[in-house]
């Protein structure tokens, strides 16, 4: 009969073994991963230029999609397409971060976020 001792050397060496195994296929899944060019996401044509928080987990986003600039809204549940920006001195500009005047449709999106929800009347007595 086996001693308490040697048995729980067993399941610790077992354990180790396994997770051994488990870390070397994480590894040389990573490494095919990487050789072929970050699994994917590096082919596609989509960068994102800057982000904006408007509330809880509510942003801004601008991206550039295959060389169309987008506004997209997104919450936790849905990405909205707010608009395009058209003025491409201005995209350029706001890409190499230069401070520039928000662009007018960037104004009327924000002046609607700024306004309360619900506009409550006084009530009369």
């Amino acid at each position: 009969m086996e001693s308490y001792g040697y048995q729980l050397l067993k399941v610790v060496a077992s354990l180790l073994v396994v997770l051994g195994l488990m870390g070397g296929v994480m590894a040389v899944l990573k490494f095919f991963m990487q050789k072929r060019g970050n699994g994917g996401a590096g082919r596609l044509p989509v960068k994102i230029l800057g982000r904006g928080f408007i509330g809880y987990k509510k942003d801004i986003v601008v991206v550039d999609v295959a060389g169309e600039t987008l506004i997209l809204g997104i919450t936790a549940d849905s990405i909205v397409c707010l608009g395009r920006l058209e003025d491409r001195a201005a995209v350029e500009r706001f890409k190499k971060g230069e401070k520039t005047e928000n662009n007018p449709l960037i104004e009327r999106i924000l002046s609607k976020l700024n306004e309360p929800a619900i506009k409550r009347k006084r009530a009369t007595g």
